[in-house]
């Protein structure tokens, strides 16, 4: 678990000195460290470990996209004027149909929902390509490198 503890924390880290863009990517470097650990814990109670890969990248619906939308919506929501504000207004612009789904919704909630649909493609397509590369080398070398980490 440390491992992808200190991984998801310094892609969090490095990804935002890459971008610029501290306000997405740390979010998502926490969300990659629930992700982590929920692996973690699954891999040790289930006996395939493909099984844990793909329950733990499936969370990051919850937790890497939650984490984003979490933060953006909140900055917003509270009164932040600087680059979440200008995200979810461009988002806003982008998924009409999300802003009525939202008006139903208080505006908290909304803004949190805005970002989460917006953000979900991608994070979709990065689980897919995830969960190949994961179970290919699970199935391929896992044994090998499961006795290498250890």
């Amino acid at each position: 678990m440390p491992v992808g503890v200190v991984s998801g924390i310094i892609k969090g880290l490095g990804a935002s000195l890459w971008t610029g863009q501290p306000y997405i990517e740390m979010p998502a470097g926490v969300g990659d460290t629930l992700m982590a650990i929920l692996t973690n814990l699954l891999s040790k109670k289930l006996k395939r470990k493909v099984y844990a890969v793909v329950v733990g990248q499936l969370s990051r619906y919850l937790f890497t996209s939650g984490m984003i939308a979490l933060y953006i919506g909140l900055a917003v929501s509270l009164g932040s004027s600087g680059p979440e504000a200008t995200t979810l207004q461009s988002l806003q612009k982008r998924l009409p149909m999300s802003m009525h789904l939202a008006s139903y919704l208080h505006p908290y909630l909304a803004n949190i929902l805005i970002v989460w649909l917006a953000i979900s493609p991608a994070v979709t397509l990065s689980i897919i390509a995830n969960i190949t590369v994961s179970a290919a080398v699970i199935t391929i070398a896992g044994e090998r490198l499961e006795e290498l980490l250890r």
